[in-house]
This record gives C-alpha cells, structure tokens and sequence, in this order.
C-alpha cells in the first residue's frame, strides 16, 4: 500500500518593524531571491507560485529598476503567502508574511490598541522577523540631561542681565515621542500576551537594515550600543526569546549616490549583504530558514 504523503504544517512569520524600518524593500529583494532559483546558492526557493505574485512583481520591479519601493500604507496592507523549499525541492510549508505597514505598529504603542488581525498573526506565528533602520532610531532624552540644560540656559540669562520668561514655548509631549527601546521592548511584551501560555521561547530574528550604513560593528555589537534597554531586555529574558541578530542591506546603497553602480552588478542579487550567523553571501532567506528550524 501507497504510504499516504502528509502536506507540511503550514508555518506563519510575521514581518514585524516600525514606520521606515525597510520592510517592504525587504520584501522586494527577498522575492527576487526565491523567485530566481539557483541565482543565490542555497538560498530557499519557491514550491509553487504565490496568489500574490503581481503584487510581488510589480515591487521586485521597482528594486531592479533602482527606484524606492514605498512603504505599505496602512490601508493596502497585503499579506504574502509563499510555499517554500529548500533548493533541493522538498517542502519546508507554507509561510505566510503579513507585509504590515509600520504605521499599524506605531498606532499600537501610541493608542494602546492592538488590531485583532495584527493579534491572530502574532499569536499563530512560529517566529517574527524585527527590522529596524539605524537612521530611524529615537534616543530617549534622560531626565538629568534637560535639567542640566535648564541651569544652563537659565545660567546665560542671568549673566546677560534677562530676566523671567525666557520666551520659550513648551512642548505637547506625545507618546510617539518615547524611545525606539522602549517601543520596541512594549512591542515584544506584546507579542507575549498574545502568545499566551506557548511555553516555547518565540524565535526573533532582529534584521538591522541598511547595514550598508553602519561600520566597524557587528551586528549584536550595534544592537548593545544603540539600544541597550532593548538589548538588556532581550538578555535578561532568554528564557522567553531565542534570538538572532542580522544586519542586513537589502537595497545595497543609496540609490542617489550609488545607482550606476548597482545597476551594473552582474546578477542584481549581488547588491544584496547579509551578516550574521549562517549567512551565505547575499542569501536573504537565512533568518527563514532559522525562524523555520529549517
């Protein structure tokens, strides 16, 4: 008797990152990876053509074309579902990446609300792909700093003979004010809740994008220095997040500066760099094949 052939268990990630964060240029370059078979080796590779495939194509075409891929509105937010394999051809599932705009990320930490759509996918992911954008990033303003500020401004008056008012207007402070570390931190705790009580650690890729920016660090090296209470609160909860921290250019320069120069690459995957643990040159599916236990 034939032994009957059991279909993978479809396996969901969730493309996670705040407004400007690289997702769907991201997207762009990843579909053009596992699309292009064979083009980067060892890269995973398609199983069957998507439902989205225009949607993927018309991006992909923009990023050949060295033209901005602009982010996803928070309206047309699409979600990608690609069936997936290693080069070999077997089967690893079906995996689906909700192409969320940053927006809706955003809208969570400033409103305290969280879409019931954006909770089903947390809650059904087996791992989250995190991009973040080293030029993106909100340092929090320490509360010591601004009073030694305050003495000094009121220092310099005094000594110029102004007194009262110094003309000044204050300031509405609004949530989007905080610190990328302490969103980020929310958004992780978030993810928790909605796991509920899955007792395996959730597998985090951490994908800093437009590595092509930063120099003279390793990834998790930029991640302690630029982001310590995000990376404190990684280390102190190992029990809860299996992580990995890649940096990632998918892009491969400015496009002001750089377009002839990425325009000639020989194979356009070539523009693409990835470091970080078990990357193959230019394979953007390594943080997949981690997330998938592939």
């Amino acid at each position: 008797m034939a032994r009957s052939h059991t279909p993978p268990v479809p396996k969901q990630i969730m493309l996670a990152g705040f407004s400007g964060a690289g997702k769907t240029t991201f997207l762009a370059a990843l579909w053009h990876v596992i699309s292009n078979k064979g083009e980067v080796p060892n890269a995973l590779t398609l199983e069957s053509p998507p439902k989205e495939a225009e949607h993927l194509n018309a991006l992909r075409e923009k990023w050949l074309r060295c033209d901005p891929v602009l982010h996803t509105e928070l309206t047309s937010a699409k979600q990608v579902v690609m069936s997936l394999a290693k080069p070999d051809g077997t089967p690893v599932g079906t995996v689906i990446l909700p192409d969320l705009s940053g927006e809706s990320f955003g809208a969570q930490w400033e409103q305290r609300q969280c879409a019931e759509a954006t909770a089903t996918m947390l809650k059904e992911s087996c791992g989250v792909l995190l991009l973040m954008h080293p030029h993106q990033i909100q340092q929090p303003v320490r509360i010591r700093d601004r009073v030694a500020l305050a003495a000094t401004i009121k220092a310099s008056a005094v000594a110029a003979g102004r007194t009262g008012s110094t003309g000044a207007t204050r300031k509405e402070w609004l949530p989007s004010m905080t610190g990328t570390d302490v969103q980020f931190v929310d958004l992780l705790q978030l993810m928790l809740v909605q796991r509920g009580s899955n007792p395996a650690p959730l597998r985090l890729a951490i994908g800093i994008s437009a590595w092509d920016l930063v120099t003279g660090l390793e990834p998790m090296e930029w991640l302690k220095n630029t982001l310590p209470l995000f990376h404190q609160y990684l280390n102190s909860n190992q029990d809860l997040f299996s992580i990995r921290v890649y940096g990632i250019s998918a892009q491969g320069g400015d496009y002001k500066q750089t377009t002839d120069e990425l325009l000639g690459k020989f194979q356009a995957s070539e523009r693409i760099t990835i470091v970080g643990p078990d990357c193959d040159p230019h394979d953007l599916t390594a943080p997949l094949k981690w997330l998938l236990a592939v």
